[in-house]
């Protein structure tokens, strides 16, 4: 049941939300009465399902968030188990209406409101992880308060703009409320606790819009939303109709409501995920009708130009806020999502990257290729390079096997156009057990070293404190052990150096076994990498296989971003982030298809984009398995865009195994990116270098 619910948490949600809210509002007889907000027997069990939402997010949160479960039956205990003990008592008392209820029911629905605000609005009661960055207390207080008074501010032009319609009758309905401080705070508090705000959002915002932005973009997961949203309601829509009757109704709530949801879309992620806003969003919509409909004609009659206004507004904040919209991409990508969003609104986790993204093909381009070594019935693999201080000179090393096996260097010193033989080498690197990985460091004091890495049991290091021309042998760095050491090492503000490994059990200590458990390791120097410290585990999970670490920082300096492979193939890649230099990190979250792979390496371009190559292992992607780049920006990562386009750089023609790379950008902008792989069919994989330039690739992706 879990992993089904993992491998389709958006069917898993809406079937869940579906499922439980239309049986109950049918069964209970609620729909066929003209007040579906009477407090009696039948509208306590409809309640339940006006909770499904939020419900449906408990159970897919505890199966596809690591550490989710605990949270996910707090909430159930202390959150929705009293209001649903709450609305059942309250249907004992037999009121005919709330405005009936008295002063001490509305100050107990006052009190679970503002309980359930107060649960939210705490970091650690999060379901799921929000995949962006988040927004200070100030901020979400700003943007709660704001999403609370801009229906009205929205509505009353509109009000006053409204004549009464005649043809309606102006008989005032029961549940209308007196529009004084106590009939203002009693109707906020019921439309908060029983009116759609405490049952929907915990479920549309806090748990599928976070999921859905791991691998939409954030208009294509508004719009997914919206569609989804709309058909919920369907029921209630074809009872008691919404503006029109009949399939009116139901084409009338999706126009209402794609640009609302865009709306909750916004504030959630100008709020950094909180919660307050859309709750507050939800309530003050909801507020309206029970002062609004003291005149029932101008109420419909305004309702109208509040849908216009609404349509305006919702499209005009992702084109006017491109702070929080810039990464949507191109208008006709744009229209792209749009369009496969109203053709179907759930997508499988791990499908492949999005018809509309564009793949530049590089493969058949020999012109690019540059072979650096290649030996007849031979497996050469995983290469990894640096750059030297002089920008042409490149060091590359590799093992001669598959991981495992004599390392061999060879060097360029002309930005990868042609290489040496193979170099000399200590002897210690021909029992090298694990994939090598060469970095640069530089200590405190201006001393500058090249460091390879050989891993499993040892970790080991060699040193060249003369640009590689000499090396000592391969010594153990510590009492420990990891699968792909160094996966990446990066240089921290305070001049010491920070890398990362993984393990499943077998190779940390000696003797280990493997126990399902994959972990994620990291190491700090602070002497330019001679020594390094015990590994101080980051994360571990028997659930997602997460390992292969790619480091890169944010274009500002203040945020590092680790891209993870995720090696079970039940979910994309993954990213986690650190705003302390990797003290502390975040829960690690999807990346979406086009960046799900293997081996993440990432450079900035001369513009400030990001380019990433990596190993392609997509389900259903057409270049799985292919060596291939990745362009987009930082902010891509934190908000789970796609990206600008995709490059397919070489065509692997055995399975999946190629692209461990190297990258190095040169002084000029031109990229060389390195690797293994099965390049002729039928022969062993050897070492080729592609060379290319952005501006190059954005000509391509313009004429495809």
């Amino acid at each position: 049941m879990r992993d089904l619910v993992r491998r389709h948490e958006t069917g898993a949600f809406l079937a869940l939300t579906f499922g439980l809210a239309w049986p109950l509002w049918v069964l209970s007889g609620v729909l066929g009465r003209a007040d579906l907000r009477a407090p009696d027997w039948r509208w306590a069990v409809a309640q339940v399902g006006v909770f499904a939402p939020a419900l449906a997010g408990l159970l897919v949160a505890t199966c596809v968030e690591p550490g989710a479960g605990r949270r996910a039956w707090r909430t159930l205990l202390f959150v929705y188990l009293p209001a649903i003990v709450l609305a059942f008592t309250l249907a004992r008392q037999g009121y005919a209406s709330f405005v009936d209820i008295g002063v001490g029911w509305t100050a107990a629905i006052a009190a679970l409101g503002a309980w359930a605000l107060c649960w939210f609005a705490r970091g650690p009661n999060r379901l799921v992880a929000w995949p962006g960055a988040t927004a200070s207390t100030g901020t979400v207080a700003l943007w709660t308060i704001g999403a609370l008074v801009a229906p009205v501010l929205l509505f009353v032009p509109c009000w006053l703009g409204a004549a009464p319609s005649r043809a309606i009758p102006s008989e005032v309905p029961a549940v209308v409320r007196e529009l004084t401080p106590f009939g203002i705070a009693s109707a906020l508090a019921v439309n908060l606790s029983f009116g759609g705000s405490l049952g929907e959002e915990p479920g549309w915002r806090g748990v599928w819009l976070p999921r859905l932005l791991r691998s939409e973009l954030p208009l294509g997961a508004s719009l997914t939303m919206g569609v989804a949203w709309a058909l919920w309601h369907a029921p209630i829509d074809l009872a008691q109709g919404f503006g029109l009757t009949g399939i009116g109704a139901l084409v009338l709530r999706l126009v209402w409501t794609l640009p609302v949801t865009l709306l909750f879309t916004w504030v959630t992620l100008r709020a950094g995920g909180s919660l307050l806003p859309a709750f507050a969003l939800h309530t003050g919509i909801n507020t309206l009708p029970d002062f609004a409909m003291r005149d029932p004609g101008r109420y419909e009659r305004s309702m109208g130009l509040y849908l216009v206004a609404m349509l305006a507004l919702g499209i005009a904040v992702p084109l006017l806020d491109r702070r929080v919209w810039r990464p949507i991409g191109a208008p006709a990508r744009a229209a792209l999502v749009a369009l496969g969003v109203l053709l179907g609104a759930s997508r499988a986790v791990a499908e492949g990257p999005p018809a509309g993204l564009p793949l530049v093909d590089l493969a058949a381009d020999t012109g690019r290729q540059v072979v650096v070594d290649r030996e007849s019935g031979q497996y050469l693999g995983h290469p990894t390079t640096v750059l030297l201080e002089d920008g042409k000179t490149i060091l590359c090393v590799y093992p001669k096997g598959h991981g495992k096996g004599v390392i061999v260097s060879k060097r360029s010193e002309d930005g990868g156009k042609t290489w040496s033989g193979r170099l000399p080498t200590p002897a210690s690197w021909a029992t090298s057990l694990e994939t090598p990985t060469i970095y640069r460091a530089v200590d405190r004091a201006g001393k500058k070293r090249l460091l390879l890495f050989s891993g499993l049991y040892p970790i080991r290091l060699s040193v060249s404190e003369d640009d590689g021309r000499s090396w000592s042998e391969l010594r153990p760095i510590g009492p420990y052990g990891g699968i792909v050491a160094m996966a990446s090492l990066l240089c921290l503000r305070d001049g010491s150096h920070l890398a990362m490994f993984h393990d499943d059990g077998r190779f940390f200590r000696e003797g280990g076994q493997a126990d399902g458990v994959f972990r994620l390791y990291q190491v700090r120097s602070e002497d330019g990498g001679l020594t390094w410290s015990e590994p101080r585990l980051v994360y571990q999970s028997a659930d997602v296989h997460l390992c292969e670490p790619g480091l890169v920082r944010s274009s500002n300096g203040k945020r590092l971003a680790a891209l993870l492979r995720e090696n079970r193939r039940l979910k994309n890649a993954h990213v986690i982030f650190s705003d302390d230099e990797g003290a502390t990190w975040t829960p690690p979250r999807e990346l979406p298809a086009s960046l799900t792979g293997d081996r993440h390496v990432l450079r900035y371009a001369p513009d400030g984009r990001l380019f990433a190559t990596f190993r392609d292992m997509a389900a259903g992607s057409p270049t799985r398995g292919d060596w291939v780049g990745w362009v987009g920006r930082f902010e891509d990562l934190v908000v789970g865009g796609e990206g600008q386009y995709r490059v397919r750089l070489m065509q692997n023609h055995e399975g999946t195994d190629c692209a461990y790379p190297g990258l190095e950008l040169l002084p000029d902008g031109t990229f060389v990116t390195t690797t293994y792989g099965h390049w002729t069919a039928g022969e062993p994989p050897y070492v080729v270098s592609v060379r290319f330039t952005l501006a190059e690739l954005d000509e391509r992706a313009r004429t495809r």
